[in-house]
This record gives C-alpha cells, sequence and structure tokens, in this order.
C-alpha cells in the first residue's frame, strides 16, 4: 500500500508542467546535482568497485580512450591515433602532444551530434594534455598507472582486468615484478603495449576507469609518508579530466568543479556537480522538490517505474548490463554442483525482469554482432535430461534430492540453508529470489543486506557466503568481457582447463572463428555455474527537462563531460 500510495502521489502531486515529475525551474548557473546512489570506497581508479564511482572517477580522470555517448565506441580521449601489429598482439598510442601520430585515428568530438559537441572543434593533436596541476600527460603515466594496477602489493581488485598485457598475470601472483609488464614509453608521447595474445576489444578496454593515469608524484609522496591511500583526497588530488575535486563530505556530497586545464574545457559546460549518495525513497521528494537535476539508474525504486513512464523526464536507455546471482563455489553447500543447478532451475527468472520492466536471460552474454549465446544446456542424471537453464521447478526439485537434499533436508535431517546478500536498493530482488526458493524448494534462505562498496570489497576478497546479486557494466562491447579472467575473478571461480580454453579462443585470428570459440567457452562456463543470470539491467533514471547532453551510454558510462543546464527552457516551453 505504501508503494501505491507514493506512486498516486507522484503521478496527481505534481506542481507546474504535469508532463514532467515537480519542478522544472533552471537552477541559476552550470550547476548539476546529481543522485549518484553510493557513498564512493575511493577516488582512486585502481581501487574502483562499483560503477558509480566510475561515474565520478570519469570526471576526475581520462584514460587513452573515451566512450563515445551514442554508440559506446571509442573516441579520442589522451590518445588521438593508434597502431595495431599484424599479430594483433602489440598495441602503439600516439598521445595528445604528439608532433606525427600514426596509423588509426580515433573519432574526436567533431563526430558527435551538436547536443554532445555543441558545436565546439577539437584540438589539435599537437597539443598536449595537462593535469590539474600544469602537468603534461605522458605515455610514462601510463606504464607507471598499469604496473601500479598488477602490483600484488597494491592489491587493486581491478587487477585482472589488464590480464591481457604481457606478464600482467604472473606479476599479479608474485612471480615477476611490475616492471616487466608489457607496457613501455618509447617516448613522451608514445605508449607501446605488447599483449599475452590478440584483443581486438583492447582499445574499448582503455576506456576503462582503471587503467587511467595516476599521477606519479602525489601517489609516490602519499606512499613515502605512509598515507597512500589518502592521495585522492581534496587538496591532494591531481587529475586530468574534465572536473577537478574540489569537496568531499563523506556519506552528505562529494562536489567536482570545472578543470581550467583540461584540453577540451571549451567543450565543458558545466562549472559544477555535485554528487549526493541518498536513498530511493529519499532522491524522488528531492527530485520532485527540484534539488536533484538527474539520477543513476540504482537510485529509482523499481516499484515506482510503471508510475514514472507516462513522465517525460523519465528516461529508458538500452544497456549492455547483466544483473547475475553470483554463487560462492568454495564453500559448502553450493560446492554442490548439482544443487546449483537446482537453485537456478527454481528462480522465475521472467516474474523477477518483469517487475523490473525488462525481459528474462537465457544466456550470459547480451547481444554482440555475429555471436550466438547457447540458449540452453541439457544435462543427463540418474537416466533422466534436465535442460539446466530453464525454469523447472519439479525437476529442480529432483535435482535437489539428488544432490543430497531430498525434500530440501539433508541427511541428518536439518533444512538446507544459505544467505543471499544484496546492497539496499535492490532489497526487492533478493526478497523475491528468497520466497521463490523456499517456495520451490523448502530451504532457508536468509537476507542479508549491505553497503555497495563494502559489499563489494566483500566479493573481490571471496569473503561474501552463499549467493549475491550483482550487476555487470560491460567495459567493451566483446563476449571475453564476461568469458575472461576479469569477470571469473571477480565471481571467485577457478578452472585451469576453463581458463585455457577462454584464452585459446581469444588467440583466433578470424573473427567469426574466435566468436564460435567463445560461445563453446560460455557453455562451459554456465555448466558449471558459478552464476545464474536473470536478465539484462535496463536502464531507467529521471532528468530534468532542462539537463541536456546527460545520458547513460551502452556500456553503463555517464558521460558529465557533455552536460549542460538550460536556463531558458521555461521561456521555450511557455504557451
Amino acid at each position: 500500500m505504501r508503494v501505491l500510495a507514493l506512486a498516486l502521489f507522484l503521478l496527481t502531486g505534481c506542481r507546474g508542467d504535469g508532463r514532467y515529475l515537480g519542478n522544472t525551474k533552471p537552477p541559476d548557473g552550470q550547476k548539476l546535482v546529481y543522485a549518484n546512489t553510493h557513498e564512493p570506497f575511493s577516488l582512486d581508479p585502481a581501487m574502483q568497485t562499483v560503477q558509480t564511482e566510475s561515474n565520478i572517477q570519469q570526471c576526475l580522470f581520462e584514460g587513452l580512450a573515451v566512450s563515445n555517448p551514442v554508440t559506446s565506441q571509442p573516441m579520442a580521449g589522451m590518445a588521438t591515433h593508434y597502431e595495431v601489429s599484424a599479430d594483433g598482439k602489440v598495441y602503439t598510442f600516439y598521445l595528445r602532444g604528439h608532433s606525427h601520430p600514426q596509423g588509426i585515428r580515433l573519432a574526436d568530438i567533431g563526430a558527435l551530434p551538436p547536443e554532445f559537441s555543441h558545436r565546439a572543434q577539437a584540438p589539435a593533436d599537437s597539443v598536449p594534455a595537462r593535469r590539474s596541476d600544469g602537468a603534461p600527460v605522458t605515455a610514462a603515466d601510463f606504464v607507471y598507472s598499469w604496473r601500479r594496477l598488477v602490483d600484488p602489493h597494491v592489491a587493486s581488485p581491478n587487477a585482472s582486468d589488464v590480464a591481457i598485457i604481457l606478464n600482467a598475470r604472473d606479476i599479479v601472483a608474485g612471480k615477476q615484478a611490475p616492471d616487466h609488464l608489457g607496457a613501455e614509453a618509447l617516448d613522451d608521447f608514445t605508449l607501446r603495449v605488447h599483449l599475452e595474445s590478440p584483443a581486438p576489444y583492447f582499445v574499448g578496454l582503455a576506456t576503462q576507469a582503471d587503467l587511467m593515469p595516476v599521477p606519479r608524484h602525489v601517489v609516490e609522496r602519499a606512499r613515502l609518508t605512509g598515507h597512500v591511500d589518502q592521495w585522492a583526497r581534496p587538496g591532494r588530488i591531481v587529475g586530468n579530466g574534465p572536473f577537478s575535486l574540489a569537496e568531499w563530505r563523506p556519506y552528505e556530497s562529494l562536489r567536482v568543479v570545472k578543470s581550467q586545464t583540461y584540453y577540451e574545457r571549451d567543450l565543458v559546460k558545466l562549472n559544477e556537480i555535485t554528487f549526493i549518495p541518498t536513498d530511493s525513497t529519499a532522491v524522488i521528494n528531492l527530485y520532485r522538490a527540484g534539488r536533484v537535476h538527474s539520477l543513476y539508474q540504482d537510485s529509482l525504486p523499481p516499484s515506482l517505474i510503471p508510475a514514472l513512464k507516462s513522465k517525460a523526464d523519465f528516461r529508458s536507455d538500452r544497456q549492455l548490463a547483466l544483473l547475475f546471482v553470483s554463487i560462492n563455489t568454495h564453500e559448502p553447500p553450493l560446492d554442490n554442483q548439482m544443487l546449483r543447478w537446482a537453485v537456478n532451475m527454481a528462480i522465475d527468472k521472467r516474474a523477477i525482469a518483469e517487475f523490473w520492466s525488462s525481459k528474462p536471460a537465457r544466456r550470459l552474454i547480451p547481444s554482440v554482432p555475429g555471436y550466438t549465446s547457447p540458449q540452453s544446456l541439457v544435462v543427463e542424471v540418474r537416466g533422466k535430461k534436465y535442460d539446466i537453464m530453464a525454469y523447472d521447478p519439479a525437476g529442480a526439485r529432483e535435482l535437489l534430492a539428488s544432490a543430497g537434499y531430498p525434500g530440501g533436508f539433508d541427511a541428518s535431517g536439518k533444512r538446507l540453508a544459505f544467505p543471499i546478500t544484496i546492497w539496499s536498493q535492490r532489497a526487492e530482488m533478493a526478497e523475491m529470489i528468497r520466497y521463490q526458493l523456499v517456495n520451490n524448494l523448502n530451504i532457508e534462505v536468509r537476507v542479508n543486506v549491505m553497503e555497495a562498496s563494502v559489499l563489494a570489497a566483500a566479493q573481490y576478497n571471496g569473503a561474501v557466503e552463499g549467493i549475491s546479486i550483482w550487476v555487470w557494466d560491460l567495459g567493451y562491447i566483446d563476449p571475453y568481457n564476461l568469458l575472461g579472467p576479469m569477470f571469473t575473478d571477480f565471481l571467485g571461480w577457478h578452472d585451469s582447463g576453463y581458463a585455457a580454453e577462454v584464452e585459446e579462443a581469444s588467440r583466433q585470428l578470424d573473427p567469426r572463428t574466435r566468436l564460435q570459440r567463445l560461445a563453446l567457452c560460455e557453455t562451459r562456463l554456465m555448466q558449471s555455474m558459478p552464476l545464474i543470470p536473470l536478465f539484462f539491467m535496463p536502464d531507467f533514471y529521471l532528468v530534468k527537462p532542462y539537463v541536456r547532453g546527460l545520458v547513460t551510454d551502452l556500456l553503463g558510462d555517464v558521460s558529465f563531460r557533455y552536460a549542460f543546464i538550460d536556463s531558458k527552457f521555461q521561456e521555450r516551453v511557455q504557451p
């Protein structure tokens, strides 16, 4: 009843133009207030754990490439050109400031619609990009940052993201020193990267937050004083992005201001962005009152989506993000593969997906051109065949009995039990899964709710018991993103045979053969079932009609450098 009452209030309690939710008066000046859902754990790109941290980090830093807000294809960032060797294993990037860049030219802002480019002109390639302290961004900055990313002493949760770079995995394992990483600065503005195998997605990978360059002199100074975790704080942090950190009040707000040293500062129209972490109930009231101008997808209560869809400031962007259940396969009882199959078959994904206005997923990989995921996976147990990817409660109970838990009880008569953990904004989903498992399998499931950054840290450390719920935003459009070590390491699942198959598939130079081999790897991964795909996450959010140029792209990135406040919005909509 509370949800229904709030929905009716939203539909009938709006002031001003009823097409929109609440106040539509633009704020004074180019100042945006953005509901970012979660309090960031760190602003250090190497320590990024959730997308909402990346939203802020991409304001403060910029990588070799940036994501096109319309197509999600890589565009020129710190690099303007790149070359690839004939065997696909060596990439050479030419950074801003290079006098004679060569190879493939990355698209610049001139390729964007006016809504995003503001008809600004990209600076000359020969003009170096600079940090907020005025120092030029060099190839050595990337070498240092990437070595730091894989340094086991840093313990970055994202080290496996660069596993494709030569020697990265041995360095993470402590078998080689970080300076053996396959990345070298040929000169100030030429970066050469040696890969373990061909990686057609590598330029797209270079847009991710954890591959952005950090300031060596700032990080090392903090390390020498014994406070290396404090370098990314107000008054210390030095970035190379479109904004600079001005203020951070934990669990209250974080404010960034337009950088005066950014190479495309004429493109950036916002003077200030204030990020606030807030729960789902509070954010709706703030948005209605006009105190929040837009919000990230996690901030919007899914139960209110049907009531909000008719509003003109409601947005539904397609997003290649998988919402899934991660299973701790190392500890009883879920180290039992047959039990994992039973759990999957007992979850009605359609009911869950429809609650989130989406469609259920029977596969792991979203739509990627040329790639075909397995739509079913049939196994034989005691002479009977089961499609372990299907919703089949009766079959699930049979597999539960075969796993050693007939009727939901073990041999001693104890009821099977394990927890499901989720962050607060997705508590309804955990309750839906709990209800289904209790009713379909007669097992005991308790729901644990944690703060997102705390839960992410526990997941990376393998400390989440039972099952947990996650959203995985693709960092680049390629199946390897969800089949390679960056994803399986996050799951905490390791299979040497599977890993070898994935790497062999990724080495194939023929694109068709490569995708076919990767599809076979997906089948093997799903048969082991360290995760359960639920649905591909639609991106629902609210944005005031006077906020322009602000979208969430296919990969889940929010590009604030294109956004601006249309101060004349109300004048134009007057009759």
